[in-house]
């Protein structure tokens, strides 16, 4: 069509509309995965390239370089710390057919927005399951089949539902633990347990009763503001619990002054407590209704991991629980496994794919991003563990029907460096 249509131009050229470009075409495979046509405004041509639907993880964003919402969420995305890096490396923007073609749009779109270029759809019967309507929409992928949609974007953005969907299609990690809390009922320790901040209290009130007993004051000092340590990664990943003791001064405005690890589980436990010990405010210890300073408290932090620790597994629970599934190798291990089983009835079950349901061991929040990286990258690339290292592997879930009753699987298809498993979960049998 695009090819009628420059024909059709130059047929007329006392026409005053823009030229319709020419199309350099990239694809290898005609017939394969659904093309787009990408401007290439250098050369003042369209470029034909492939999407890869068929890639583990992909979102595409049905949007238009003129539309107002598309443009508020690609700047919203380009600028969040933990989305942008994923759209970059996942998400293919797209514009479904026009009835022209919005060229000078799209290159003001690439000027401003260089790591989210937006495409043209081409030969739409290949995008029949791209619905086009609002904008922007988003469509998550995982192994070509659409997961999750989300539509629309708000005054206040979409961003919670962007990461509910990524972590559907099991492309941004489900964390455990809460946000560190500076003020409330609770002091939360990333990756740690929350303490309440009476309890905090109790311990410096215990400690300033001897001064105000001495007759440095009559009213204790009181907790106002306050954040908790980090969990040192390394304690983290080493699993190691403990706490550190701070010795510091007050002075008469409330403030930590003086601070020192007295002891400590571990040295990095310490070096955090003095960071959270340093943000800490207080109401002063007054004398006669007046401030006054406070010398040699102490505070004990606690380091204790969260997170329900996975049981040990047991023959009734492999392949139904998903802190214990069935370990294969890629989609196609998967389905050859599932291929493989026989119900009671001896008939093979029917079986189909519910989604990801995220990784079979809660991710503590204080893991260093740059193991978390490591460890999916070696995820994705069907790498095996390293020794030591903990299985964060998503885990996709399955319901296997044999005639009147439904049964669901877990499977893990991160272990390529094992042979497939020669055994059938509790219900069934294995074909070999």
């Amino acid at each position: 069509m695009l090819d009628e249509a420059r024909a059709f131009h130059d047929a007329h050229p006392d026409l005053e509309a823009r030229r319709v470009p020419a199309v350099e075409d990239r694809t290898t495979q005609p017939g394969g995965d659904p093309p787009v046509l990408v401007w290439d405004a250098g050369r003042g041509m369209l470029v034909r390239e492939s999407v890869d639907l068929d890639a583990e993880y992909q979102v595409l964003v049905v949007s238009h370089p003129s539309c107002g919402f598309s443009q508020a969420a690609s700047g919203a995305i380009r600028d969040d710390p933990e989305l942008g890096p994923l759209f970059e490396r996942h998400a293919t923007w797209i514009v479904a057919p026009p009835g022209n073609l919005p060229l000078d749009a799209i290159e003001r779109w690439q000027s401003a927005q260089p790591a989210q270029r937006i495409a043209l759809i081409d030969s739409p019967p290949t995008w029949s399951f791209i619905e086009v309507g609002q904008t922007p929409t988003f469509y998550f992928l995982r192994n070509g089949d659409v997961v999750e949609r989300v539509q629309g974007w708000p005054d206040e953005g979409n961003r919670e539902a962007l990461v509910a969907a990524l972590q559907g299609i099991g492309a941004m990690p489900v964390r455990d633990g809460g946000p560190v809390e500076s003020r409330g009922d609770n002091i939360e320790s990333r990756g740690g347990t929350a303490i309440p901040v009476d309890t905090y209290n109790q311990q410096v009130d215990e400690l300033a009763v001897g001064p105000c007993d001495e007759g440095a004051c009559d009213t204790p000092p009181r907790l106002v503001q306050g954040v908790a340590p980090v969990y040192p990664p390394a304690a983290v990943l080493a699993e190691i619990e403990g706490s550190a003791s701070v010795l510091f001064d007050l002075d008469a405005d409330g403030r930590v002054v003086n601070a020192v690890v007295e002891e400590a589980t571990h040295p990095a436990m310490g070096e955090s407590a003095l960071a959270a010990l340093a943000q800490w405010r207080f109401e002063p210890a007054r004398l006669q209704g007046r401030p006054v300073p406070l010398r040699q408290l102490r505070q004990v932090f606690p380091f204790q991991l969260v997170g329900p620790a996975v049981p040990p597994a047991s023959p009734d629970d492999w392949g139904l629980l998903q802190s214990h599934p069935i370990e294969v190798c890629k989609p196609e291990g998967q389905r050859r496994y599932l291929a493989r089983l026989v119900c009671p009835n001896r008939q093979h079950p029917e079986f189909r794919r519910v989604g990801s349901v995220g990784p079979r061991a809660p991710i503590p929040e204080a893991v260093l991003e740059a193991h978390l990286a490591r460890w999916l990258a070696a995820a994705s690339a069907y790498q095996g563990l390293e020794a030591g290292d903990p299985d964060y592997h998503m885990v996709d879930h399955y319901e296997l029907d044999c005639g009147d009753s439904s049964t669901s699987l877990y499977l893990d298809m991160y272990h390529c460096d094992a042979p497939p498993p020669d055994a059938a979960p509790r219900g069934f049998d294995l074909l070999y």
